[in-house]
């Protein structure tokens, strides 16, 4: 088989799920498959952000830069169906939820959530908002194909989209790569935290979760510090107010963009990783930090009840109250911490990206074969 992989849905340089997704699967697919032949589609100024090498893996350059999305998706959709003519694709991967209006041969589609429909506030304008729900549905119809990365999503998308059922293929995430690498270790840190990583997107719940970090601080006395680490999305501003209004400004630390190395020594350092999202794809954080042995307090609904499987302490993400409560369980019972520490190990490593790319390379077989 002739497999396209096109990346150029999605901006290098961020550590998002999506990125993390297509980086992880690129090279899980090079150590995994040397028969088929791989061409990956690429911004003209990716440089060596893939870092795969392999005889039967081609990159091309687009004339396209991923500084500049709009232009590129402009280009994608008048442009790309005659450029790929030329590389007869047997069959085609759009690794980052939307494709493009006209594809030369079948293709096939992760889409990774569908917040675009249910989170209609995390894309704040009323028309970019309109415009990604399209995409995702287009896309999602034309392919013969979708890929998600949990039965969560695969309820939502066929919730939100009128696909077969057995068109949808789930195929978990793996635990990223650079948790299982060294860290560059942080400087000693003088006070103990909680640790949120992600984007900050109002399905991310965060105005609760300094409600009830502010709860705790007040009533409970709590000592530890609140680190949000990660991309500042459109509910920062929010956030912002919510920390000067509550008089936590002492208390909360915004930690942007950190490396993945620095990324993993956060995690490692932390008292207590909470990840209460209303609503998620998969919830790669919540691997994470189970692997660096934190233990985590999640949503007890949506993708991250169903990825923490038995190693979270599940909390209700609407509810202050509940959540500063298991907060402060899981900082306080020792026993509980342990047991939770144990299972998260466990947990972490039946995540696999050799796995996700080998039921990968079944869904490019059965597109072909058909």
């Amino acid at each position: 088989m002739h497999i396209g992989i096109d990346t150029l849905g999605m901006r290098i340089g961020d550590t998002g799920g999506l990125q993390i997704y297509t980086k992880e699967l690129i090279s899980a697919l090079a150590a995994i498959d040397q028969q088929n032949q791989y061409t990956i589609f690429v911004h003209h100024d990716a440089g060596d952000y893939y870092g795969v090498s392999a005889p039967n893996f081609c990159y091309v350059k687009c004339p396209v830069s991923h500084q500049y999305l709009k232009l590129t998706l402009l280009w994608r959709n008048l442009f790309f169906y005659s450029f790929l003519k030329q590389f007869n694709i047997d069959v085609l991967h759009f690794p980052a939820n939307q494709g493009v209006l006209f594809v030369p041969c079948p293709f096939v589609i992760t889409v990774h959530d569908a917040i675009s429909f249910k989170a209609a506030s995390s894309v704040t304008a009323f028309y970019d908002r309109k415009f990604w729900q399209g995409a995702i549905r287009r896309g999602a119809m034309q392919s013969s194909y979708v890929i998600t990365v949990s039965e969560t999503s695969k309820t939502d998308i066929l919730e939100h989209i009128r696909i077969p059922e057995g068109k949808i293929k789930v195929i978990y995430n793996g635990l990223p790569s650079f948790m299982l690498s060294p860290p560059k270790f942080l400087p000693s840190m003088s006070q103990s935290y909680i640790l949120w990583v992600g984007r900050t997107a109002s399905h991310k719940n965060l105005i609760r979760l300094i409600q009830a970090y502010h709860f705790l601080v007040n009533k409970k006395g709590l000592g530890h510090l609140l680190y949000l680490v990660g991309m500042k999305g459109t509910y920062y501003s929010k956030i912002i107010e919510k920390v000067k209004e509550l008089g936590l400004k002492q208390h909360i630390m915004f930690i942007e963009n950190p490396s993945f190395s620095q990324l993993k020594s956060f995690y490692e350092k932390a008292s207590l990783f909470v990840f209460p999202s209303l609503i998620e794809g998969f919830g790669l954080p919540l691997l994470e930090a189970m692997s660096c042995g934190t233990p985590v307090v999640a949503s007890n609904c949506s993708a991250p009840k169903e990825i923490s499987g038995d190693a979270a302490y599940f909390v209700d993400p609407e509810d202050v109250e509940d959540i500063a409560d298991g907060m402060w369980q899981v900082l306080n019972d020792s026993s509980l911490r342990q047991r939770l520490i144990e299972k998260g190990y466990i947990r972490a490593k039946q995540f696999s990206w050799e796995n996700c790319a080998l039921q990968t390379v079944k869904i490019y077989e059965k597109v072909v074969q058909s």
